[in-house]
């Protein structure tokens, strides 16, 4: 994957997000996702970054 399809494909889940789609965003990201987030305890997985 070319760096330009990389920041593509970012750039359409974080406005996915932003404006809500859940559901848009899901479809983008895989399914072993690990959200390394300020303030959480702990990385979060898949499901635990959509609770």
């Amino acid at each position: 994957m070319s760096t330009a399809q990389n920041k593509a494909i970012a750039l359409e889940f974080y406005q996915a997000f932003d404006n809500g789609s859940v559901e848009q965003a899901k479809k983008i990201i895989a399914a072993n996702f690990t959200a390394h987030t300020t303030g959480a305890s702990s990385p979060l997985d898949f499901d635990g970054f959509y609770v």
